[in-house]
C-alpha cells in the first residue's frame, strides 16, 4: 500500500501550554521531497546548523524513523545526519537535521529528504550536535534526561516529571536534576552559550514580589537562573541569570509573561555577555577584558534543591561556542516553523 506523509508548519501559540500547533500542511507520496530554506533575514550564513523537521504522519510508510528517513545535501553529494527527538505515528514527530551551510540572505537553499522501507537513512544524534557539550529534549516518564550529544551528563532528576512543552515533551519542575559529567560544565571555557525554553507556571501573584524561583543552579560559574514577579502587570516575571567571575559579576535580566513559553539564550564571545529572548536581543553586558568562567567543583543543576521553578525546560543545551545574533534568530525560526518549506 502506498503511504503519505503529510508535513505541518508550526505557529506560535501565546499563552497556550504549547508554543505550537500545527498549519497548512501538504499531502506528499514516498517519493524525495525538497527541503527549502529561508534564511532571508540573516547577513552571515549558517554553517552546521540544525534544522527542525516538524513532520505529522496519516498513513506512514516508515517503521523504524532513525533509518527509514534520509536526508541528503546536493551540493556536496552527502547524506546528513539527522536525529529524531519526538517520533509519534498518531500526532506531531519531529526531527533535527544537520545542515552543513545554509548561505547568507538565501531563500532558495535546499536539502532531499527521502522516506520509506529503501531510504538507506542512518540516525546520528551525537553529529547532529558535536558542537554541543550538552543537549537534553525532554524528560522521559521516570525522570531520566538523556543528552543526545556525545558528552557524558545523562542523569535522573529528583521530582523531575514529563510535561508538554515548546517541542513535543518537556523537563517538568518543581524538582531537580544534577548533571553529573567527567569535566564541571563551563569550567575555564573563555566562551560559552546556553540556550532553553523555559515555562513559568504561575498565576498573577502566586509569587510574591521578594520570591525566587529557580530553574538553573550553578553554584559558581553560572549561579542562578530563576523567575520573579515584579507586580507590574499581570503575569509578568523577571527572568534573572546571576554569572560570577571572580570579582566581576553580570547580571543580565528579560521580562516575560507566566504561562508562555520563552526561547532564551546567554551566550559570552570571550568578552561580552548576550542574552536574547525569542531570537530577539534582549539585554547586553560587557567586559573590559576577556575572561574566562571561573572554574569550580560545582555541577550544574536543572531546577533547585530548594525553591525550584513550578513549570517547566525544554530543548536545554549548552556549548563552548559563542553563537551569533543571526544564528539565534533563525535557531528560534525554525523551531517556530518558519525557517523551512516543504516541496
Amino acid at each position: 500500500m502506498v503511504s503519505a506523509v503529510r508535513f505541518a508548519s508550526v505557529l506560535l501559540l501565546a499563552g497556550c501550554n504549547s508554543v505550537f500547533a500545527l498549519d497548512e500542511t501538504a499531502t506528499i507520496g514516498s517519493g524525495p521531497r525538497r527541503l527549502v530554506f529561508d534564511n532571508s533575514a540573516s547577513a552571515t550564513d549558517l554553517v552546521e546548523f540544525p534544522v527542525l523537521v516538524v513532520l505529522e504522519p496519516g498513513v506512514v510508510d516508515v517503521d523504524d524513523p532513525t533509518r527509514d528517513l534520509r536526508f541528503h545535501d546536493p551540493d556536496s553529494d552527502a547524506d546528513l545526519p539527522f536525529d529524531v527527538d519526538v517520533w509519534d505515528p498518531a500526532g506531531s514527530s519531529l526531527v533535527w537535521v544537520k545542515v552543513p551551510r545554509i548561505d547568507a540572505g538565501s531563500k532558495t537553499d535546499e536539502i532531499v529528504m527521502y522516506s520509506g522501507r529503501d531510504a538507506g537513512g542512518l540516525a546520528a544524534p551525537a553529529a547532529v550536535w558535536a558542537d554541543y557539550d550538552l543537549v537534553i529534549h525532554d524528560a522521559q516518564a521516570d525522570g531520566t534526561l538523556t543528552n543526545a550529544a556525545a558528552a557524558d551528563y545523562t542523569t535522573r532528576g529528583s521530582g523531575i516529571s514529563r510535561k508538554p512543552g515548546a517541542l513535543g515533551h518537556a523537563i517538568g519542575l518543581p524538582g531537580f536534576a544534577e548533571l553529573p559529567n567527567t569535566e564541571p560544565l563551563l569550567d575555564g571555557w573563555t566562551q560559552f552559550s546556553l540556550e532553553l525554553w523555559v515555562y513559568a507556571d504561575y498565576a498573577s501573584g502566586q509569587l510574591s514580589t521578594t520570591d525566587e524561583a529557580m530553574f538553573l543552579d550553578r553554584g559558581g560559574s553560572i549561579q542562578l537562573g530563576r523567575v520573579k514577579d515584579l507586580g507590574i502587570a499581570q503575569g509578568i516575571v523577571w527572568l534573572q541569570i546571576d554569572t560570577h567571575f571572580g570579582d566581576n559579576s553580570s547580571y543580565l535580566n528579560t521580562v516575560f509573561s507566566f504561562r508562555r513559553w520563552v526561547h532564551i539564550v546567554y551566550t559570552y564571545d570571550g568578552q561580552t555577555l548576550w542574552m536574547y529572548q525569542n531570537g530577539q536581543f534582549a539585554s547586553v553586558d560587557p567586559k573590559p577584558t576577556p575572561i574566562a568562567v571561573t572554574a569550580g567543583p560545582a555541577r550544574l543543576k536543572l531546577g533547585s534543591q530548594n525553591t525550584s521553578m513550578i513549570g517547566a525546560l525544554d530543548e536545554v543545551r549548552v556549548s563552548r561556542t559563542y553563537r551569533d545574533p543571526d544564528w539565534v534568530n533563525a535557531q528560534f525560526l525554525t523551531m517556530n516553523g518558519r525557517f523551512v518549506t516543504i516541496r
